[in-house]
């Protein structure tokens, strides 16, 4: 899924995988070259809800933090 400028604001993205989903790789890509990205990778699943955070610094210093809450049934 896409976050992008304009969303519903709340910068949470949700979803839900199969018990048989071990784990996934969060993928962000920057805007500017110049910003800081933090929270890729890949992730272990265990199972129930886990919120991980992507964080943006951008080269002025404001910070926008995405949320993604997985569930694994």
């Amino acid at each position: 899924s896409k976050f992008v400028l304009g969303d519903d604001g709340s910068k949470t993205y949700k979803l839900t995988v199969a018990n048989s989903v071990k784990s996934i790789k969060i993928c962000a890509t920057k805007v500017s070259s110049e910003a800081t990205l933090t929270g890729t990778g890949t992730k272990t699943l265990s199972v129930g809800t886990k919120t991980y955070k992507v964080k943006v610094k951008s080269a002025s210093g404001s910070t926008r933090t995405y949320k993604i809450q997985v569930t694994r049934k």
